[in-house]
């Protein structure tokens, strides 16, 4: 008996020690939006046969120059593990020598969990974007994508052409890629439904081996203006109680008075026979 609760206290140690040792698993991924810059990290533990995410874990962010770490701030994953920090002004972040930005992740004395680091370097760019509209409504849309630092081009890096909508981006393009100057035009034939000024928001994703996403947009007078429906306020059948079509009112009620009109009529003509036979 005693050597059977000795084996179980073994099991509940190495259980205990294996939770307190639990290894994450880090990505870190960069991403630019009109000149506002996010890191995150994505973090998931091996349960079993597979990986889950991990929620609430806190998560550190750095920046990296020459060997000395700077942090830039911390944020939580959620419950698809991923925590998101906003860079914030990416014009006072110091290149290092090769023009490059270092960033960091890091999750840094949590109960639990095994300290873990995961580095990620990106090339900061700047892209031109310039919108062409000749006398046949075709719109020339033109690219070039530059490094901040010593303006060279970007070469063979993924570029997409898309409109955004409400909810996501409304893609206009396959994927293509820059020539050895940074640059591709990509061309619309149609023109895009627009706001009420016929403006809509042309936009840019271009990806390069180590650029991270860059999104890029534009208004542009390259769409055919919205027209508001008015119906509403008049008078239809998809309009208030108080908007009811006339005719909707009136005829109804006109058969109603011919049925009632007919009832009354016979009931009135079956006295009149009654009285007849007395």
């Amino acid at each position: 008996m005693k050597a059977r609760i000795l084996i179980f206290l073994v099991l509940i140690s190495f259980t205990v020690e294996a939770q307190e040792e639990a290894t994450v698993r880090l990505s870190l991924s960069y991403k630019m939006e009109n000149q506002e810059a996010f890191l995150t990290a994505k973090a998931r533990t091996r349960v079993g046969r597979r990986y889950e995410n991990i929620h609430g874990l806190g998560i550190l962010f750095y920046t990296v120059i020459d060997g000395d770490k700077k942090l830039l701030g911390d944020s939580n994953t959620n419950h698809s593990g991923e925590a998101t920090m906003s860079i914030g002004d990416i014009s006072t972040l110091e290149y290092d020598s090769m023009g490059m930005w270092h960033f960091v992740a890091s999750v840094e004395n949590k109960d639990g969990f095994r300290d873990v680091d995961e580095e990620i370097s990106i090339t900061p760019i700047k892209i031109d974007f310039k919108v062409e509209i000749s006398e046949d409504s075709v719109a020339s849309v033109r690219v070039q994508s530059r490094k901040s630092m010593d303006n060279g081009p970007v070469s063979e890096a993924e570029v997409r052409l898309y409109v955004s909508r409400y909810f996501a981006p409304h893609w206009l393009s396959e994927i293509e890629f820059t020539d050895d100057n940074g640059e591709f035009e990509f061309s619309l034939e149609e023109m895009l439904p627009g706001d009420l000024d016929g403006l809509v928001t042309l936009g840019i994703r271009l990806e390069g081996d180590d650029t991270g996403a860059v999104f890029h947009e534009e208004k542009v007078n390259y769409g055919i203006p919205y027209e508001p429906d008015t119906s509403f306020d008049e008078r239809s059948m998809w309009a208030p109680a108080n908007k009811t079509p006339l005719w909707l009112l009136v005829f109804p009620n006109l058969i109603i008075l011919g049925v009632w009109g007919t009832l009354i009529y016979l009931v009135y003509y079956l006295y009149l026979i009654s009285r007849s036979k007395q």
